[in-house]
C-alpha cells in the first residue's frame, strides 16, 4: 500500500508540474494583452475573468502538488516554537481579497505557543479560511483567530458543514486536512468554524 500512495504522489506531482506549462501561457499572454491596453469595457472585464480564474486554476494545482508531496513524503516540516496567533495572522494575509471587496479577517483571541512549520501551517489555513469566503458568497467575510493552540476559521453554514466532514468533497479543505496531518496538527468542525489544532 505505501509503494501505491508513493506511486500516486508522483503521479499528483508530475500532473501539477505538466498543467503548469500551459496555465502559465494562458495568464502570460492575458497579462501581456492587459498591459498593452486599447480594450473596451466588455473586453477588459472578460479578460479581468480569464486571468482570476487562471489564479484559482494556478492556486488549485498548488494544492494538487502538495498534496503529491505529502504523498511521495518529499515535503519537509521546519517546526520552530511560534504562537498560533502567528499562524493566523499569515494565513489572513495570504488570502487575497475578492473582487467584490469580501475578504478574511483577523478577530482577536488568545493565543499559546505550539511547534509547527510556520509557512506550512500557514497555507493550510488559508486554504480553510478562503473556503469560508469561496463558498459562502453572501457574507462580507470570514474570519480566522487564535483559541489556544488552536486556530478558528469561519463561519461556515450548516448546509456547508456535512459535504466539508465528508473528506474529499472539497479539494482546498481537503489538502488543508492532509498538510495539517503531516503537520501533525488536526481539522475539525466545531459549531460553524474549522478549527486547526496544533501541538
Amino acid at each position: 500500500m505505501t509503494e501505491d500512495v508513493a506511486r500516486l504522489g508522483r503521479l499528483m506531482s508530475a500532473v501539477a508540474h505538466d498543467l503548469r506549462t500551459p496555465l502559465a501561457t494562458i495568464y502570460g499572454f492575458a497579462k501581456t494583452i492587459e498591459r498593452g491596453g486599447g480594450l473596451d469595457e466588455r473586453q477588459a472585464r472578460f479578460l479581468g475573468l480569464i486571468i482570476a480564474a487562471a489564479a484559482d486554476m494556478d492556486r488549485m494545482i498548488e494544492n494538487v502538488s502538495t498534496i503529491g508531496h505529502v504523498a511521495e513524503g518529499r515535503l519537509s516540516v521546519d517546526a520552530v516554537p511560534i504562537e498560533a496567533e502567528a499562524i493566523a495572522s499569515a494565513a489572513v494575509d495570504a488570502v487575497p481579497e475578492r473582487a467584490d471587496g469580501r475578504r478574511v479577517v483577523l478577530r482577536p483571541g488568545r493565543s499559546a505557543p505550539v511547534e509547527t512549520d510556520l509557512e506550512r501551517a500557514a497555507r493550510a489555513v488559508a486554504l480553510v479560511a478562503e473556503a469560508a469566503l469561496r463558498l459562502e458568497p453572501s457574507r462580507a467575510e470570514a474570519y480566522c483567530r487564535a483559541d489556544g493552540t488552536a486556530v478558528r476559521c469561519g463561519p461556515f453554514s450548516d448546509q456547508l458543514l456535512p459535504g466539508l466532514e465528508a473528506h474529499g468533497r472539497d479539494v482546498p479543505v481537503e489538502t488543508a486536512r492532509i498538510l495539517l496531518g503531516h503537520l501533525g496538527a488536526t481539522l475539525d468542525i466545531e459549531g460553524d468554524e474549522l478549527v486547526a489544532r496544533f501541538r
